[in-house]
């Protein structure tokens, strides 16, 4: 089974912003797509919760982003084709 978790990218961007990164595994392979959604600082990011702090708007994009890719995942597991796929081939 596929997993994903919303990380915070390690450095700023070009606009001086943290982008918040839904990383997906599976089996062995892992990737990162980035999401629209920036924090201006580190503890902005509530990661035990996967939550923007005091940010209601980005939080319902965050989980819009991970239902969309989480049908992905039961569609290609219900039709056995999630094993045998890379990380990188699911968020494509």
């Amino acid at each position: 089974m596929a997993t994903l978790n919303f990380k915070l990218a390690p450095q700023k961007n070009k606009a001086g912003r943290y982008i918040i990164k839904l990383h997906i595994v599976n089996g062995n392979t892992n990737t990162a797509v980035n999401s629209t959604i920036s924090v201006e600082k580190k503890s902005d990011w509530l990661e035990k919760q996967q939550k923007v702090r005091l940010n209601p708007k980005a939080n319902e994009i965050l989980d819009g982003m991970k239902t969309h890719y989480s049908q992905i995942i039961l569609a290609l597991e219900q039709s056995g084709k999630l094993k045998g796929l890379k990380a990188k081939e699911i968020a494509e």
